[in-house]
């Protein structure tokens, strides 16, 4: 039996090795099969191959898992028959897999060869396809290549046009994209025999596709390009023929124009050669005037056969060369106008100058005689001057007073010709005519010859004159003498008064050393000076003069010598009250001077003042600063001396200010400019001492700031740094109450239901966010440390913290005084006490002690019975009937065990230790679950519950129990577990 069992369990071994094997090459060939699958995906044939070779894959699995069966089976076989039926059944297993894998392998053979076939067809299709492919690109191509043709023929009729230049561009950029396109698709036809899936062949295909359809909008946009420059040709075509129609109409208009121009020019012209007969450039203008005109007409002959072309033209060129020549035309017209008008010009020009040239001599010729006229009228004026000067120094000579109205007569004849000819002269230009301005200067002759005339009758009344003049010449010079004589000490006296004038600006000037204007009125005073003796000089020579009787010879010497000495004489005195305003312009001057130096030192100290009042100001802003500072910062020596400095400034200030308050009142008495100075320069020198005061003041403030700044960095620094110890410390007593928390925690898991452990935990819990709360202020004081502006920000923070580290050292404190607390308490608690040993022991459980329980179970104890439903609310009863709440149930259950009755739950739970050790432990939903027996007692017990507690003195003692109420108990517990349990298990078997 033995040796069956070893040789079956070899044969089972053996073959369950070849069915792995099997199993393996059947998983091979599902393998395969998936891949051609996954190359075939709209193949069903293959699809269902695949399935079929799945289907002997499982069947594999599923003998060689029976096979295994039968061999683990071998060892427990109680015969031969039996082991031989398993090695039977192994076989079978063997032979099936077998079966599979040879069906699977045929699968494999039929899909490969089935794909084979597919990827033929498919290479076949994508030849035809692409050969399609090729000839649609390749007949694209021939079309864009007649779109370029006509495209280029378009280019060349709208040269310059950049429209169509850029749709001939386009449609080569869609030409060479097609041949792109039929280059790409021909190298994808060449590879269309190595593709090794359907997959692979309809990339290949959709590709050549898409360069197909990429090659169909290439001609379609080609084919849009040859629109779209036929539309643009036609356009500029009408454009053109409208512009050159317009031109066309404008030109004949222009050239109309120039004929009409040069007919008005020939008719100026044939008027010039009227006006200047004889003149041959006049002529000749009018003949080359005529010549342009017959040009002109003949031009616009050919301009309106050019016009007539217009609207035949065919191409851009037709209508630029119909343009051109009719623009040629219009040019050439305008040309002849303007040769006309240049033969006009030189007609004009021509006549022009004649005329000028005519008036030009005659303009000569008037000049010079209204010149010799004028010397006439100059020398008959002369004559009557020496005449009415001898008439003068002849006052009874009526002869001499004869020759003088004579001569004025002539003066007259002389007169009247000077203003005929220049009235001949101012009227040259008015002549039209040659005629005209030769008759203007045969009047100016004529005027000419009058003026001689004049002349020669009015030296005769002169010699006439003088020679009665001579006669009186000595009687002349004797007075001469005397006026001479008084013109000279009219000098004399100016000149003292100049002298006199010369010492008082003087004296103006050394009160006003930096008056330009005084000093130039004293260096022009001193100037009529150098005048006025020069004048007496030249008066006295002039007396010299009259005496010498080879120099006065007439009366017209002996009048020049005395004129000479009275223009002197009058040249004097006006130096003399030159010198006189220089002195009056000087005292104003010295006036003026005075009251602009006072006004302006006036306004300098009050601007002055101005800036000492803002300076004072601020150095009273100053202090202002620094007594803040000094309220913040009341302990900085620095900020004390800053403060008591700045008030020394605002002192120096106040006083300066006052300076110049009293410069300023002085100004009214000064009586000099630099007296008025003066008072400025103390005033200013008072403004820079304030100046001086508020950069001292000013840097007062600074130094305090800074002295503050370095003082407040140290104060955060040594606050920080005994903060950062203050936060250690509340962090390690965040730590330690964690680790409390931890503690009471593990306490309270450990004594679920005990409410006193559970109220410890809660108020560890709440010292913990107590300690965190101060921990996390302490830290934000740390951050107000460093936003801090003064010592009391400072101090206030650390005072926060300190108040921090007290309630955390607090709660730490507390925390440790209930960890103590819930230690005493569980020290008295029994690990083993339980509700169900209490009830096995006989005991009656207060309902109270019932609350902690969240089973979903009924347990019966002798007494109120607990049912805690799923939600976790609890029901009470008590003997079988319901109540309405623990608090009726406990006062029964008090008496009953011998106990005081109290007035409900609450009271009851008050008292110490009352069922403390009964909530010990939960009741296990596993063992509420199993089935329960008939005897109570032995049910629990069989669960776990243990009586030592019970049977100790604790128990009683715990519920204040006594030996007669124990065997009450325990006999009605006996009596209810017996009654009630047999329905319990009713029910139980019932569900």
């Amino acid at each position: 039996m033995a040796a069956a069992k070893t040789t079956a369990d070899d044969t089972i071994a053996d073959q369950i090795a070849q069915m792995q094997d099997d199993l393996a090459a059947i998983q091979a060939d599902v393998a395969s099969l998936t891949e051609i699958a996954a190359k075939n995906p709209d193949d069903t044939l293959i699809a269902a191959l695949l399935d079929d070779a799945k289907a002997q894959e499982t069947l594999a699995q599923d003998k060689l898992a029976d096979a295994q069966k039968q061999a683990d089976a071998v060892a427990d076989a109680p015969t031969m028959a039996a082991v031989t039926d398993l090695t039977d059944a192994v076989t079978q297993d063997a032979a099936a897999t077998a079966d599979a894998l040879t069906q699977a392998d045929r699968d494999v053979s039929d899909g490969q060869t089935k794909s084979d076939a597919n990827l033929d067809a498919a290479k076949t299709a994508a030849d035809v396809a692409l050969a399609d492919n090729i000839a649609q690109i390749k007949q694209n191509i021939s079309d864009i290549q007649d779109d370029i043709a006509t495209l280029t023929d378009l280019q060349d009729k709208n040269p310059g046009n950049t429209v169509i230049a850029n749709l001939l561009a386009d449609a080569q950029t869609q030409l060479a994209e097609s041949q792109q396109s039929l280059a790409d698709v021909t190298n994808l036809a060449n590879q269309v025999e190595d593709q090794p899936t359907l997959a692979d062949v309809q990339k290949i295909v959709d590709a050549a596709q898409t360069q197909t359809d990429y090659s169909d909008g290439d001609e379609t946009q080609a084919q849009t390009d040859v629109d779209k420059a036929q539309a643009e040709s036609n356009a500029k075509l009408n454009d053109a023929k409208q512009a050159a129609t317009t031109a066309a109409n404008q030109a004949l208009q222009d050239i109309q124009q120039s004929i009409a121009g040069i007919q008005e020019d020939i008719r100026q012209l044939e008027q010039l050669v009227t006006d200047n007969p004889g003149d041959t450039t006049i002529a000749n203008a009018l003949a080359d005037a005529q010549a342009q005109l017959d040009t002109a007409q003949a031009t616009q002959t050919d301009a309106q056969q050019q016009a007539a072309k217009i609207a035949a033209a065919t191409t851009l060129a037709d209508v630029t060369a119909v343009t051109y020549q009719i623009a040629h035309d219009e040019a050439s017209a305008g040309v002849d106008k303007e040769d006309a008008d240049a033969a006009l010009a030189t007609g004009q020009q021509k006549s022009a100058e004649n005329l000028a040239a005519a008036k030009d001599a005659a303009k000569q010729d008037l000049q010079d005689n209204i010149d010799a006229i004028q010397n006439n009228v100059a020398e008959i004026q002369k004559i009557v001057e020496t005449i009415t000067d001898i008439a003068n120094k002849n006052p009874n000579d009526a002869d001499i007073r004869a020759a003088l109205t004579n001569a004025q007569n002539q003066l007259d004849k002389a007169n009247d010709a000077l203003t005929d000819a220049k009235q001949q002269l101012a009227t040259v230009d008015d002549a039209k005519t040659l005629a005209q301005v030769a008759e203007k200067t045969a009047a100016g002759d004529a005027d000419e010859k009058r003026s001689d005339q004049a002349v020669a009758d009015a030296q005769t009344e002169l010699k006439q004159a003088g020679a009665k003049s001579a006669d009186n010449l000595a009687d002349a010079v004797a007075d001469a003498m005397k006026q001479a004589d008084a013109s000279l000490a009219a000098i004399q006296a100016d000149i003292e008064q100049i002298k006199d004038d010369i010492s008082q600006i003087r004296a103006i000037a050394a009160k006003n050393p930096d008056n330009q204007k005084i000093a130039d009125l004293l260096a022009d005073a001193n100037m009529q000076l150098t005048e006025a003796q020069s004048r007496y000089q030249a008066a006295q020579a002039a007396k010299t003069e009259l005496q010498d009787k080879n120099q006065t010879t007439t009366l017209a010497d002996v009048t020049e010598k005395l004129q000479t000495i009275s223009d002197k004489t009058t040249a004097a005195d006006v130096d003399r009250k030159q010198a006189d305003q220089d002195l009056a312009n000087a005292k104003v001057a010295a006036a003026d001077d005075l009251a602009d130096a006072k006004q302006q030192a006036t306004d300098a100290i009050n601007q002055q003042l101005d800036r000492i009042d803002e300076q004072i100001k601020q150095i009273a802003q100053d202090i202002a600063d620094l007594n803040d500072l000094a309220k913040q910062h009341p302990d900085s020596q620095a900020v004390k001396d800053a403060l008591a400095d700045a008030k020394q400034q605002l002192g120096d200030a106040q006083d300066a200010k006052q300076t110049a308050q009293d410069q300023l009142q002085q100004i009214g008495q000064a009586t000099t400019p630099d007296a008025v100075n003066n008072l400025n320069d103390a005033a200013q020198a008072a403004g820079g001492a304030v100046t001086d005061a508020v950069k001292a003041a000013n840097q007062d403030l600074a130094d305090a700031k800074a002295a503050v700044a370095n003082e407040m960095a140290t104060a955060k620094d040594a606050a920080k740094d005994a903060v950062q110890q203050q936060i250690n410390q509340l962090t390690d007593n965040v730590k330690q109450i964690q680790d409390i928390v931890d503690q009471l925690q593990n306490l309270v898991n450990q004594h679920p239901g005990n409410q006193a452990l559970a109220d410890k935990l809660a108020s560890a819990q709440t010292q913990l966010k107590a300690a965190q709360q101060a921990l996390d202020n302490a830290r934000d004081q740390l951050a107000a440390i460093d936003a801090a502006t003064t010592p009391a920000d400072i101090a206030k923070a650390v005072n926060q913290i300190k108040v921090d580290q007290v309630v955390g050292q607090q709660a730490l404190q507390t925390a440790q005084r209930l960890l103590a607390d819930a230690q005493t308490i569980v020290a008295g608690l029994s690990t083993t006490a339980t509700v169900v040993q209490a009830v096995s022991a006989g005991q009656t459980v207060p309902a109270s002690a019932m609350l902690a329980y969240t089973v979903p179970q009924t347990v019966a104890v002798p007494g109120p019975v607990v049912t805690v439903t799923t939600t976790g609310a609890p029901e009470y009863r008590w003997a079988g009937m319901p109540v309405t709440s623990i608090d009726q149930a406990t006062p029964a259950v008090g008496q009953t065990i011998g106990e005081r009755t109290l007035a409900g739950a609450a009271a009851y739970r008050a008292l110490d230790n009352k069922g403390a050790r009964i909530q010990d432990r939960r009741v296990a939903l596993s063992d509420i679950n199993q089935t329960q027996q008939q005897d109570s007692h032995a049910s629990l017990l069989r669960h776990g519950w243990r009586m030592p507690y019970y049977l100790s003195g604790r128990f009683m003692n715990d519920w204040h129990l006594n030996a007669a109420n124990v065997a009450t108990l325990l006999f009605f517990g006996t009596f209810l577990g017996w009654f009630f349990l047999p329905a319990k298990k009713k029910e139980n078997e019932e569900e």
